[in-house]
């Protein structure tokens, strides 16, 4: 018998999130991770620490260009992808503060 993943959608305070459902060999079962909150459950512990922080509303991934916050680093990573900077030398636009600390040094510096 192989692995299989059963994702349900579900809502939890209006917002849609996936409930995880692990089938198959026994060794793949270590542990069953149950929500004290609602009736989810999960087999990764990852999956039901993010799953917690809907409930206890722990946010700890920070933007650092504006005060938004996510509670998985996938989220921050694309919420980072909506802030566009724009140069101050020569008003050339980028995607993320690195990629504007790129395009200065490879730019900008000294001789160039």
């Amino acid at each position: 018998v192989g692995l299989v993943t059963e994702v349900l959608e579900s809502t939890l305070g209006g917002r849609a999130y996936r409930q995880e459902t692990l089938r198959g060999t026994p060794q793949h079962r270590n542990k069953l991770y149950k929500c004290s909150y609602c009736e989810y459950m999960t087999y990764f512990s990852t999956n039901f620490k993010n799953h917690l922080r809907r409930h206890t509303g722990e946010k700890p991934f920070k933007c650092t260009e504006c005060s938004y916050s996510a509670i998985t680093k996938q989220r921050i990573s694309k919420h980072l992808l909506t802030h566009v900077l724009v140069c101050p030398v020569c008003s050339h636009s980028v995607k993320g503060r690195s990629d504007l600390n790129q395009h200065i040094a490879a730019n900008h510096q000294y001789g160039n």
